[in-house]
């Protein structure tokens, strides 16, 4: 259990990284979608 609380710490700050990437991403995607939307007229 204590060899492997080293590897579970990296992997908690990778999993925080890919966390951000993946939220980053997704309003990104969700701003892209928005701004077609009002493009087209759909949004007020």
């Amino acid at each position: 259990m204590r060899r492997g609380f080293k590897s579970l710490k990296v992997h908690k700050s990778v999993l925080i990284c890919w966390y951000f990437i993946f939220v980053w991403g997704l309003a990104g995607i969700t701003n892209l979608n928005i701004n077609r939307s009002i493009k087209k007229g759909n949004l007020t």
